[in-house]
């Protein structure tokens, strides 16, 4: 708990100190993704530490696991669960980013989530709520049994 109040604090302190200080730029980023379904779908999965763990059904039919390279800087982002009926499709392998540069790197401020980048089968936008990190998820999944 400590240690993710901390990243929280950082990643605040970050995104402030490059709003106010940072330049607007736009920046060119590659994406490199594969997306596949999720052996554990509509399983009972156990997730947590081993003294505080917890159990739930798996929502999610799919998975992304995607690579931003930026500059020839390659970034991992974390993985992504899609909560929908079909498999997402990337619009565009190539893209802009708008965002602000200061001393301490780049901080995108808008359209920064996955989410825009894909689309569905029928080629409508997939939203935030069905594309989400799978941790996230999880963790929502998982409070909203406990208030049941």
């Amino acid at each position: 708990m400590a240690k993710q109040s901390t990243v929280w604090m950082m990643n605040g302190l970050f995104s402030a100190i490059t709003h106010v200080w940072g330049n607007e730029q736009v920046i060119m980023v590659q994406i490199q993704q594969k997306v596949f379904e999720n052996p554990d779908h509509q399983q009972s999965i156990t997730l947590g530490s081993v003294r505080h763990s917890y159990t739930l059904i798996d929502p999610a039919p799919y998975k992304i696991a995607a690579k931003i390279s930026i500059n020839d800087h390659q970034h991992w982002l974390p993985i992504h669960c899609y909560i929908g009926p079909s498999q997402p499709q990337l619009t565009t392998y190539q893209y802009n980013l708008n965002g602000k540069v200061s001393f301490l790197g780049f901080k995108c401020i808008e359209k920064c989530t996955l989410n825009y980048r894909y689309k569905t089968h029928n080629h409508q936008p997939v939203t935030n709520q069905n594309l989400i990190e799978c941790e996230e998820l999880y963790r929502k999944t998982y409070q909203a049994n406990q208030n049941k």
